[in-house]
């Protein structure tokens, strides 16, 4: 029971996830989005894909020409151990839609399990030419220079610095989006924002402290 509990839940929020994506894909490219029977697989689709059921969504998504689900199903490919199909269905949607950050981004992590570094690099700095301040590309680019040796160390330990500085943005607004719910009676919502920036804060930042003293606030004022 708590099983299928938690599929419905992931279910619904992978169709408010996938409504959002949609509307995206057609704010940005004016081009039509997926039917609703396209959006429909593709929640199903995710649902497999996060409790880590490769073959399944790839089965469910065997067919699709929209574009989220083929870069599901290249990512799928990925992580079921299918490199030379995750590369081949990531380059076609690159083809279609050159701007898809997330095939361009596992695109570069297979050829980098490729062992082709070199060509993996050259996509993450066009990433990171575009959004200086991508989390995942920045931490791929530091794998990239660290696979290049020890001497690459001080780039890589660059590119990390990058990350950190980018996610502590993150949640510094967070931090400020936490504040500004408590102050409008929305208590477990800031509560729950504030988990979300303890997260991503290092261990010695200072501003850790006015995480942990707004939580307390918050949690004695719900006593």
């Amino acid at each position: 029971m708590k099983i299928a509990k938690t599929r419905f839940i992931r279910l619904v929020g992978g169709i408010v996830l996938a409504g959002f994506v949609l509307f995206a894909c057609s704010a940005c490219s004016g081009q039509k989005t997926g039917s609703e029977a396209e959006l429909v697989r593709y929640v199903r689709a995710k649902v497999l894909y996060d409790e880590g059921r490769f073959a399944d969504a790839l089965q469910l998504l065997a067919k699709e020409t929209f574009i989220p689900s083929q870069i599901l199903r290249g990512k799928a490919f990925f992580f079921s151990g299918d490199r030379e199909n995750a590369e081949k269905q990531l380059r076609a949607v690159l083809k279609k839609r050159p701007s898809a950050v997330e095939a361009s981004l596992y695109l570069a992590r297979v050829l980098r399990e490729k062992g082709e570094g070199g060509a993996a690099e050259t996509i993450v700095n066009q990433i990171l030419s575009d959004d200086p301040q991508n989390v995942r590309a920045l931490r791929l680019a530091a794998d990239l220079q660290k696979d290049k040796g020890p001497e690459y160390s001080a780039e890589a330990l660059a590119y990390l610095d990058r990350a950190v500085e980018a996610s502590m943005e993150t949640a510094m607004a967070i931090l400020e989006r936490a504040r500004h719910k408590w102050l409008l009676g929305k208590d477990a919502e800031a509560l729950a924002d504030l988990a979300g920036a303890k997260t991503l804060f290092p261990p010695d930042t200072p501003a850790l402290k006015v995480v942990d003293n707004l939580q307390a606030t918050i949690e004695e004022l719900l006593r």
